[in-house]
């Protein structure tokens, strides 16, 4: 499931679209890990960042091609 898009021509993803400015998105120095979300400055304990936007997926709707890399379980 890839990420959406805002807009073809700037390609400002969904989810660096709604980043807080203190963090980014950038590719994972663990091997084959992908990207992560990385902080730029000190982030003081306590600090809760929100809402979640995003798609809810049913476990019954994902198949076995699916890359679940990126997706986790919200309770």
């Amino acid at each position: 499931m890839e990420d959406s898009c805002y807009s073809p021509v700037n390609s400002v993803c969904a989810s660096e679209a709604s980043l807080p400015e203190c963090l980014e998105i950038k590719c994972s120095r663990i091997p084959n890990a992908g990207k992560g979300v990385y902080s730029k400055s000190l982030i003081p304990k306590g600090v809760r960042f929100g809402p979640y936007v995003g798609k809810k997926v049913k476990m019954e709707d994902i198949d076995e091609e699916t890359n679940t890399s990126y997706m986790w379980e919200v309770n």
